[in-house]
């Protein structure tokens, strides 16, 4: 049974199918190359609620360690989480501010009505191909999830904590997003590279604005996947630590704690957020290997069932069903659902006849 959105708030996170695709749905995998990595510890002190938590606390002295690097500003965690501004992390570090969160209470953090408002930086935001990217990728969304809206503004308009800006960027190999809707105009954007891994990374980056973590962050993962620590990009911090003592790029592969995370359903190693076993890693093997019987994960390309599932947990008032995982739900407006989200064999990407 999937939580309920008043059972899953996504607090107080951190600080610190084998169906085959076609062959259009490829994306070369986004190349992030080398950052100047931060590492920082930061005391959390969680507050008590009777919802679930999602929360990043990790040691009896309720620290976690977060590496981060800057882009534009802004501080990015896991790889491609936006957080906040570099200086707004340093002044709650410096603080040792006691609750931390991506999502600083769950109304304010889901998009009202499940209805993404955005806009584009500049018309010439646009080129690239990223319009066309960023089109393809809120239809493989849509598609499964049609509650979910996806609502343009004008391009050029003042930034706004309610409209996520898309803002091009170039020759940084990676595309970030902070996770739901941003709590500040600065951190409310969307960062495209040309570059980052076309339509596919681009779904990847909407499912952290719907609400989803990257799943290898389950505190299961160890039953399904081997983290090879050792294969992970180096920082000039010094040699990688994965734990929850991490260091650079390791930082990236953290598991939240079993106490504190709740994640709905069973583990999805094809999910749409979990990492491939080449991401980060420093080409002497793969960082994530699968362990026997369980499906390899793949480069970013269409959500799985599973993710849409949990988007539809987290705006259960707005959802009718998942379009693609095998159920006719005529609420949906489906017509037909063959457990897929591929045109051509009678049933659309959008669950309609053929």
């Amino acid at each position: 049974m999937y939580a309920s959105c008043s059972s899953l708030t996504l607090l107080s996170a951190l600080v610190s199918i084998t169906a085959a695709y076609p062959s259009s749905a490829y994306n070369p995998a986004p190349n992030p190359g080398i950052r100047k990595l931060s590492t920082v510890d930061i005391r959390i002190a969680p507050k008590s609620h009777d919802k679930v938590m999602i929360s990043a606390v990790s040691n009896s002295s309720n620290t976690r360690r977060l590496s981060y690097f800057v882009q534009s500003g802004l501080a990015i965690t896991h790889g491609d989480v936006i957080y906040s501004s570099e200086d707004e992390l340093l002044r709650k570090v410096k603080a040792q501010k006691r609750s931390l969160s991506y999502f600083a209470d769950d109304k304010e953090s889901l998009w009202p009505s499940a209805r993404i408002e955005y806009k584009w930086q500049s018309e010439d935001a646009k080129g690239q191909g990223r319009q066309e990217a960023w089109e393809e990728a809120t239809k493989r969304w849509t598609d499964m999830l049609p509650f979910v809206k996806f609502s343009e503004n004008p391009a050029g308009d003042a930034q706004s904590e309610d409209v996520v800006t898309l803002v091009p960027t170039e020759n940084t190999g990676s595309c970030f997003s902070p996770i739901g809707k941003a709590q500040n105009s600065q951190s409310n954007q969307i960062m495209l590279d040309s570059e980052c891994g076309g339509a596919g990374t681009y779904t990847h980056e909407l499912g952290h604005t719907l609400g989803l973590f990257h799943e290898h962050m389950r505190p299961d993962r160890d039953e399904y996947v081997t983290i090879n620590c050792a294969n992970v990009m180096q920082s000039d911090e010094g040699p990688n630590n994965c734990g929850e003592n991490c260091s650079g790029y390791g930082c990236n592969f953290q598991k939240l704690p079993k106490d504190r995370a709740d994640w709905s359903g069973p583990y999805d190693s094809l999910s749409i957020m979990h990492y491939s076993p080449d991401e980060f890693a420093n080409g002497n093997g793969p960082a994530i290997v699968a362990k026997p019987g369980v499906p390899t994960p793949r480069r970013h390309t269409f959500p799985t069932a599973q993710d849409a599932k949990r988007v539809c947990s987290l705006y259960q008032d707005q959802c009718k069903g998942v379009c693609g995982d095998g159920k006719v739900e005529p609420g949906n407006g489906e017509e037909c659902d063959d457990g897929n989200n591929q045109s051509g064999d009678g049933c659309s990407s959008d669950c309609k006849k053929e």
